[in-house]
């Protein structure tokens, strides 16, 4: 809930507000989010309705540091930003991650460990039914280092060794989660495992009311109409010619 990195590279730091002796210790990034500069902390303080010019530490507290992390996403419409994650890991999927990094920490510090947890999590969520485990899972109980980066901050602390790149990981592909777990299936979506991935995905964005995914069905109706009417009518004009 407090950050442990050295403080000394937030003195100064008039981009975060810290424009006085001190600031850059008194506001050291605290909370879930880690909240950092007097400027965020004056923001923060205003909207949770709470000192934290005169009682930094108070953001310390898990019940105001959870709430000063809501208000930052909130604030920063990180939502919908979130919202189009595709969970695939592709690059494009990654880009959007990428702007989530950028408005929390200000720079893009971590970026090779963040993407292989945010593929971690992915690869988590292909387990069925999200089951609990029955064992304790590997390094269960320990607590994740921190990269030393705040909100606003641009960060401090670079790349470590030993981390994987996210080309290491093979996120799951949608069609195959979807094969693989019969519960999240609908007759549409089954009929599209038949017919193959492009149907799949054609199908899964009718569903999801796809205005693009609608045009092009449209438009291959259409053209399926007018190919078997013309095939009508060249079959029609074969059989009066040689009958």
């Amino acid at each position: 809930m407090e950050e442990i990195a050295t403080v000394a590279a937030y003195e100064g730091r008039k981009d975060l507000g810290n424009t006085q002796p001190g600031d850059g210790r008194r506001f050291k990034g605290r909370g879930p989010i880690q909240i950092t500069g007097r400027a965020n902390y004056l923001k923060a303080g205003d909207a949770l309705q709470l000192d934290l010019l005169a009682h930094p530490d108070l953001l310390a507290d898990p019940k105001n540091g959870v709430r000063a992390a809501a208000w930052w996403w909130t604030a920063h419409r990180l939502s919908q930003t979130a919202d189009s994650l595709t969970l695939t890991g592709d690059a494009r999927d990654l880009a959007q991650f990428d702007k989530l990094t950028k408005t929390i920490n200000g720079g893009y510090n971590g970026r090779v460990d963040r993407h292989r947890r945010y593929l971690d999590c992915i690869n988590a969520t292909s387990d069925e039914d999200f089951a609990t485990p029955t064992a304790a899972l590997p390094g269960d109980g320990t607590i994740a280092g921190s990269d030393g980066t705040n909100p606003g901050s641009g960060g401090t602390k670079g790349l470590s060794s030993g981390t994987k790149s996210p080309s290491d990981e093979t996120p799951p592909d949608l069609i195959t989660k979807l094969a693989a777990d019969p519960k999240r299936r609908s007759m549409v979506t089954k009929l599209g495992m038949r017919l193959g991935t492009p149907a799949a995905t054609l199908l899964m964005a009718l569903q999801a009311g796809n205005k693009f995914a609608w045009l092009a069905v449209t438009i291959i109706a259409i053209g399926l109409g007018v190919l078997v009417f013309f095939e009508r009518r060249a079959i029609a004009r074969f059989l009066q010619e040689n009958l």
